[in-house]
């Protein structure tokens, strides 16, 4: 995992995979969903939207393109692998292309593949206990038990 710092931001460093690291306060930052599409914080009072930063932190940009498409067409996966810059019409001939992906697992599931992403990474920083993952996954400590040991979400 890389960790840079967040330009303009100090005091703030965003991983490859989109978490955000607060040094002052020693905590990752908590990410919501802004108008339930994009993953975000919000850093001195402005929004920052993660696959942004990851886009301008880790991948070059040579031709100025203004827009980072999903390349896997799942809006809440930032890792930096899936995320590349893009002019309007590429992202919309993208989204034309992109095929509604199938669920990971049974479709009462509650997490989405980049949730599952999160609470491996919580897991082994192992800063924040397995009970509080529950809570802000709202799913249960069997659930995180299979994340943890690989029983469930294997391939992710």
């Amino acid at each position: 995992m890389r960790q840079v710092p967040i330009k303009g931001f100090p005091g703030y460093e965003i991983t490859d995979s989109g978490r955000v690291w607060s040094c002052r306060r020693k905590v990752w930052m908590k990410p919501v969903l802004n108008d339930g599409r994009y993953y975000k914080v919000t850093l001195f009072g402005k929004n920052l939207k993660l696959h942004r930063a990851v886009a301008v932190a880790f991948i070059p940009n040579p031709e100025n393109k203004p827009q980072i498409n999903h390349i896997n067409g799942d809006k809440l996966d930032n890792r930096v692998e899936n995320l590349e810059f893009c002019t309007q019409v590429e992202n919309m001939a993208h989204a034309v292309k992109c095929v509604p992906q199938k669920p990971q697992s049974k479709p009462s599931t509650k997490l989405r593949e980049s949730d599952v992403l999160l609470i491996k990474d919580e897991l082994a920083v192992g800063k924040i206990s397995q009970s509080k993952l529950t809570k802000m996954f709202g799913v249960s400590r069997g659930c995180i038990y299979k994340i943890k040991y690989g029983i469930n979400h294997a391939n992710t």
